[in-house]
């Protein structure tokens, strides 16, 4: 039993102390100099996904009516502010441009696999901001 003790601290005796040393500096460093919130990590990444989100929301939808294909928007200003808020992402803005809103709409119109890009990317980010 001794001479299985005396063959594993020679042959791994230097192993397990440099483990040990390193796991002790590391949680010292951990210790004194870092304070690491996983709260704080888990909330950024929401924030970045949930501004990429609204990066690719289209911010309106498409619907057929009487074989036209018609564009919905999703801003709308809520009673005594000037600001639009878009019903699906969230956005906020100050001025809502109705002429790039139509062109943008017949740009997916024309292109619609750019659309159904843009939709793909924006149903990603806004799985990983909820």
């Amino acid at each position: 039993m001794v001479d299985l003790a005396n063959i594993l601290f020679d042959n791994f005796g230097k192993v397990i102390t440099l483990l040990l040393i390193t796991a002790l500096a590391i949680i010292a460093i951990f210790k004194v100099n870092l304070k690491l919130d996983l709260n704080d990590l888990l909330g950024a990444s929401k924030i970045k996904h949930r501004k990429k989100a609204q990066h690719y929301c289209a911010h309106m939808e498409f619907r057929k009516i009487q074989n036209n294909m018609v564009q919905v928007s999703f801003f709308e200003s809520p009673s005594g502010t000037n600001t639009w808020l878009c019903n699906k992402c969230g956005l906020t803005i100050q001025h809502f441009d109705q002429e790039r809103q139509e062109s943008d709409g017949t740009y997916w119109l024309e292109h619609p696999d750019v659309y159904r890009k843009n939709i793909k990317k924006y149903n990603y980010h806004a799985k990983k901001s909820l």
